[in-house]
């Protein structure tokens, strides 16, 4: 599960999080403050900031920029999906397939 440990999560996740909700605009949607300030450390006043490598975004919890949002902003501005920390896979299911494919190599390898 190593490619959902982000390395360190920074103002590029806080970037990519803030244009999600704004788009190109240069203002925060909530506070009305420059969004270059929610980027470079202000919490987000809907706490969609990474925390700990987990992004809290339509009431799921992702690990990094949620997949959907990587999409989007590649395909509207063509940053590569892969620039971001962690995997953007939905957390609860990312969690179960591993458990799944653990408990799999482990009866594989005579285990358990």
């Amino acid at each position: 599960m190593s490619c959902c440990r982000p390395e360190t999560t920074g103002d590029r996740d806080r970037a990519a999080m803030c244009f999600a909700c704004v788009g190109r605009e240069p203002v925060c949607c909530m506070t009305r403050e420059p969004v270059v300030l929610h980027i470079h450390g202000k919490p987000c006043p809907l706490n969609r900031h990474p925390v700990d490598g987990i992004v809290q975004w339509r009431d799921i919890e992702w690990y990094g920029v949620p997949a959907p949002i990587r999409w989007w902003i590649f395909l509207r501005a063509g940053h590569k999906p892969s620039r971001y920390a962690g995997c953007g896979c939905v957390r609860v299911l990312k969690d179960w397939w591993t458990r799944i494919v653990k408990g799999a190599q482990g009866l594989k390898h005579g285990n358990q």
